[in-house]
């Protein structure tokens, strides 16, 4: 069973209210509507990665035990599927991987240093590196997003300031505007 699949989280705080990350099909994810076609979903050619990154996102999820809609869900709100993609910060790529995080990737696999504005091996860095967080952080969605965005040296300090709460609440409560809204995106839920 894939990591993602098996994820439960919070709905509420103080409620536990135990929801599938990935319910059925792709349309709830990125707020697709049916289309008049014989159900197939349509959007705006933004809203989803192109269709040659599919094959990369799928390879890398089944490599890192991963589901391929996170994975895409993380390249739309990184880059929204730009290879080119470079933020104010450095993040280069479709998954904004920074420089630092490509070392400590390479590092840990002993992997040849690459091209972050190759997709495959942006997608492959940033794969591998969103499976280490999750297996950081216990496997929880929402701390495994958080991380990935805002560092998961300032996720544990933000976790050791606040060790009682849950979660979605420590996010909603504490994390900065961007996180919290970048973490409601990638999960679906903004």
């Amino acid at each position: 069973m894939m990591l993602w699949q098996e994820a439960k989280w919070y709905a509420a705080a103080a409620a536990v209210a135990v929801v599938p990350l990935i319910a059925t099909g792709m349309a709830p994810l990125f707020g697709l509507a049916p289309s008049s076609r014989g159900g197939a979903f349509e959007a705006e050619a933004a809203a989803s990665p192109p269709l040659d990154l599919e094959p990369l996102i799928r390879d890398n999820a089944r490599r890192q035990g991963l589901d391929p809609a996170l994975i895409r869900s993380v390249i739309l709100a990184e880059s929204s599927g730009n290879a080119a993609a470079v933020s104010p910060k450095g993040a280069r790529g479709l998954m904004q991987v920074m420089p630092l995080t490509h070392d400590d990737v390479l590092q840990r696999t002993n992997w040849p240093r690459g091209d972050l504005f190759d997709p495959a091996y942006n997608v492959r860095v940033g794969t591998y590196y969103l499976r280490h967080l999750a297996d950081r952080f216990d496997r929880d969605p929402t701390l495994t997003i958080a991380a990935y965005h805002m560092g998961p040296g300032n996720l544990r300090q933000l976790q050791k300031e606040h060790p009682d709460l849950p979660p979605v609440e420590l996010i909603d409560r504490y994390a900065n505007p961007t996180t919290r809204d970048y973490v409601r995106r990638v999960l679906g839920k903004g």
